[in-house]
């Protein structure tokens, strides 16, 4: 999500609306993309981004998603310890290694996800921004499913 806004996919304001495609609020079904059931979501990525608004300015936004995604990952046994834990980055406008924002680390995780996720991406990219590529079959079958939904639901329905 740092790079969508960072990237200008958009107003926050869209971004942060969960009946909008692609909203942050997707990030908590388990694949994320894919709308879920409100039942299915996890609790602590909705409180999270619930206090996301979508009057923050870019560099607010961008802080404090990085601190939602901190609580997901101190509260998360399975990303502890695996995934970078910054506190924030810059966004960057016309960087000529064309990523969005600063962090490198968090963009190559972001982009590993992409690929192993959805399918997106390509070696070249992962070489322009240092991040180690590795090709895994079946990597990103129907990724293009899950894209172009919306949660269909609000964060103050859990």
């Amino acid at each position: 999500m740092v790079e969508k806004v960072c990237g200008g996919d958009g107003s926050l304001a869209d971004l942060f609306n969960p009946r909008e495609v692609e909203n942050v609020h997707m990030c908590c079904c388990p694949l994320p993309y894919q709308p879920c059931a409100p039942a299915d979501r996890d609790a602590a990525c909705v409180a999270a981004t619930s206090r996301l608004q979508p009057q923050m300015t870019q560099q607010e936004a961008v802080d404090a998603l990085f601190a939602a995604r901190a609580e997901m990952i101190t509260s998360t046994p399975l990303c502890q310890g695996v995934l970078d834990a910054a506190t924030s980055t810059e966004c960057w406008e016309g960087q000529s290694l064309g990523r969005g924002f600063a962090n490198e680390a968090v963009y190559c995780e972001m982009m590993t996800w992409q690929w192993e996720q959805l399918g997106d991406g390509n070696p070249r990219e992962f070489k322009a921004n240092n991040c180690p590529f590795a090709k895994k079959d079946g990597a990103g079958r129907r990724g293009d499913d899950r894209k172009g939904h919306s949660s269909g639901w609000a964060p103050e329905e859990l």
